[in-house]
């Protein structure tokens, strides 16, 4: 789940029942491209900074031990 969407630079992101579990996130362009990789550990509510990118179309990617999951992301 990741809010507000569309965004204008801040996303917050959360997974139920992922909580305190370490993953993966990787935010990809609509072209296919890594703008963002980095490991995190998930808390009942994570923010995610988008400020610096251009506006479009992301995805954001969280892999880890209980699965994967993504989401599009549209920044304004």
């Amino acid at each position: 789940n990741a809010f507000p969407n569309p965004t204008r630079g801040w996303v917050n992101y959360k997974v139920n029942g992922w909580e305190g579990q370490e993953v993966q996130l990787t935010l990809v362009s609509i072209d296919g491209k890594i703008v963002k990789r980095r490991q995190v550990q998930l808390m009942s509510q994570n923010v995610l900074d988008m400020r610096q990118m251009s506006p479009g179309i992301y995805f954001i990617g969280l892999s880890g031990e209980k699965g994967q999951v993504t989401q599009k992301i549209i920044l304004e």
